[in-house]
């Protein structure tokens, strides 16, 4: 006999939320075609620029214009609900791993609601600024060109990404009312499960009651209490990082709590006037339109297959080195980080490529584990630097010579690192499964195959000479710099592959460059909010009145900032640091007569530095969750002790290179100097 399957019927209002969710997929697909098209055109523009301006000396029209006016605000704020899909917005998920699914849910319904009230006010205030804006009939000063509809982007790429939370926010209200009700433990609680370690659960009531309760306080004092404006910032800085702990996302987390500080500082005007310039203002920037272009270069690369090629390349090239393969995984994560621009996607990439490859040949965790998480550190001082970037555009120093002063201490700390890696190999053999007097080489690798390694990736050699190369030289722009990189990077992806295979590529490559620039630059919204509330509350002056009666020479207020970021690193990422400290922190470097240039290497160097670092170093915590997967570790054990472990071995050389730089500045000075003359 048989028996007919058990199939759950949508209600009516299941099957309607399914066609609302449905339409805002469609809509957000269309958005996100869009702001790839405008990452292609911004792209053969630039590219179109300098062509013409080397081969006619006439250059494109309207390219400063049209590319911050036009193609940024088409890709940032198109993209917002694209990188809501993808998860490309930021949290700290520091608390949040550790509490029980109905209590993550809790806090993930109190994030996207804050996070749609949000976004609502940069709609309606956006949309007030583009009015107004459509009436004056604003044009471009140089070129003429209207500028004023590029300004109704805010709203409604605001608008959507809040529709998209709203639908998310409706799910997860109807999760948790039927989990109350039925007694669930197990809950959907996100897209991506981010728990990083077996840990127990954190005891429901006390979180609760103590993250709520502070943030209750916070907001009674800052709205009750007679507080000066100092200490109503200061109550502003605890309510963010309070915020954080709930998981709600950074730019929302700073975003709200400075809208509210300007609230209560200025009144509804200045906090309506943040809303309405800062999102637009904060997109529009010439020397930001280098970002897209270096993500799409990125991920063009990896997607083409470029990485394996580098490995391949880098491990033939070192195999007669004690340590070969962890040698070769430390150079080849220096060539990746600077290609990817990401030392998260670097160490992603080498644990699954490297950890194997070591572990087969009996490494030990510690130093393989160890090999893979130092390997994408130096990446981000070496161009092209995406956190380079963004600090020149919060400093306000120019992106090319930004850029070129991460080089010599990137490539240096590679160096450094691969000596550390046969240092210790020579003095305990059994890091790599030998014993003492035993030879170290690999005899199987020949001249054959490293020159066939070696022409597998010329290419990207070649790429980037030109492209720094003519930034040294004065050829080309930062921005003109990326188009090229970008272009050359389309180029090569469609020679490594089929055409097929090589177009699908691109595709996702450049909805990924929407969703990810659009993830950077919501923070940047945020960031921005916040420490206007900083500067008008005065917290800013402060600071720097502290910092200077404190008698510090530059050297002893540098060495301050190195155990402040440590500590920083513990709970923020790297962009989220800067994003945060950089602003509160130039008034002191200036006072100081610090370098700007020097200082942006010494802020992203010491960002990398931290998260690596105990015993909350995030890429410890990533790399041991890929560790875990069977495919990764070849059926062996990898505690989180022995990945600690192996990062430690490595901090003392790091810190070390630091300390040296604050001695020898030049090391950081002396490109860009060259550059300049």
């Amino acid at each position: 006999m048989s028996t007919s399957p058990i199939v759950d019927v949508p209600t009516p209002r299941e099957k309607q939320q399914s066609t609302w969710h449905n339409l805002l997929h469609r809509i957000s697909s269309v958005f996100g075609v869009i702001g790839g098209l405008g990452v292609l055109l911004l792209m053969l523009h630039v590219v179109l620029d300098v062509a013409m301006r080397y081969l006619f000396n006439q250059p494109a029209p309207a390219t400063l214009e049209v590319s911050q006016f036009w193609y940024m605000p088409l890709i940032v704020f198109l993209g917002l609900a694209i990188a809501e899909r993808t998860d490309q917005h930021i949290s700290a998920p520091i608390v949040y791993d550790h509490l029980s699914p109905q209590l993550k849910l809790e806090f993930t319904i109190f994030g996207t609601a804050l996070s749609v009230a949000l976004l609502a006010g940069m709609a309606w205030y956006g949309f007030e600024q583009a009015v107004t804006l459509m009436e004056q009939g604003a044009i471009g000063i140089g070129s003429g060109i209207p500028i004023w509809q590029p300004r109704f982007l805010v709203p409604l790429g605001s608008a959507l990404f809040a529709l998209e939370l709203i639908a998310r926010l409706v799910r997860h209200i109807s999760e948790y009312r039927s989990a109350s009700r039925e007694g669930q433990t197990t809950l959907a609680v996100s897209r991506t499960e981010r728990k990083l370690q077996s840990a127990s659960y954190f005891r429901l009531w006390p979180v609760r009651i103590t993250l709520y309760g502070i943030a209750l306080v916070v907001i009674s004092f800052m709205v009750f209490a007679q507080v000066s404006a100092p200490a109503l910032g200061g109550l502003a800085a605890l309510l963010m990082l309070c915020l954080l702990f709930m998981n709600v996302p950074i730019g929302v987390a700073m975003g709200a709590a400075g809208a509210l500080a300007l609230l209560l500082l200025r009144g509804a005007g200045v906090m309506e006037g943040a809303l309405r310039t800062i999102p637009f203002g904060t997109t529009a920037v010439w020397s930001y339109t280098v970002l897209p272009m270096f993500i799409f270069m990125a991920l063009l690369l990896w997607r083409s297959g470029i990485t394996e090629r580098i490995y391949a390349a880098a491990t033939s090239w070192l195999s007669w080195m004690p340590g070969n393969v962890a040698v070769g995984t430390n150079f080849a994560g220096a060539g990746m980080s600077a290609i990817t621009g990401s030392t998260v996607a670097t160490v992603a990439a080498l644990g699954r490529i490297g950890l194997p490859e070591m572990l087969k040949r009996n490494y030990d965790p510690r130093l393989a584990t160890g090999s893979v998480i130092i390997a994408g550190t130096g990446g981000q001082l070496i161009p092209p630097s995406i956190y380079m970037v963004i600090y020149a555009g919060i400093a306000s120093v120019p992106v090319g010579p930004q850029l070129m002063a991460g080089l010599v201490p990137g490539l240096l700390l590679a160096v450094l690192y691969a000596c550390v890696i046969s240092g210790l190999v020579l003095a305990m053999p059994h890091l790599v499964g030998k014993r003492r007097g035993e030879g170290f080489g690999d005899s199987g690798i020949t001249w054959t195959d490293r020159w066939q390694s070696l022409a597998r990736v010329w290419p990207l050699p070649f790429l980037i000479i030109i492209m720094f190369g003519g930034m040294y030289g004065g050829f080309f722009t930062a921005t003109e710099a990326g188009a090229f990189g970008a272009f050359g990077s389309l180029m090569l992806t469609y020679i490594y592959l089929k055409p097929r295979k090589a177009t699908y590529a691109v595709g996702q490559s450049l909805k990924d460059t929407v969703g990810s620039t659009a993830g950077i630059f919501f923070l940047f919204f945020g960031a921005m909010i916040f420490n206007r509330a900083l500067v008008v509350s005065g917290v800013t002056g402060i600071i720097t009145d502290m910092i200077g009666a404190m008698g510090l020479s530059a050297i002893g207020f540098l060495l301050m900032l190195i155990l402040m970021y440590i500590l920083l690193g513990m709970i923020l990422d790297p962009l989220t640091m800067m994003l945060v400290t950089v602003p509160l922190l130039l008034p002191s470097v200036e006072m100081y007569g610090i370098s700007m240039v020097f200082f942006g290497v010494f802020v992203v160097f010491l960002g990398e530095l931290a998260v690596m670092t105990p015993p909350v170093g995030m890429m410890v915590f990533i790399l041991f969750k890929l560790a875990q997967q069977n495919d990764v570790n070849l059926g062996r054990t990898i505690t989180l002790w022995q990945v600690f472990t192996g990062a430690a071995w490595f901090l003392p050389i790091s810190i070390g290179l630091l300390i040296f730089m604050l001695f020898v500045p030049e090391i950081t000075t002396w490109l860009p100097g060259l550059m300049a003359k």
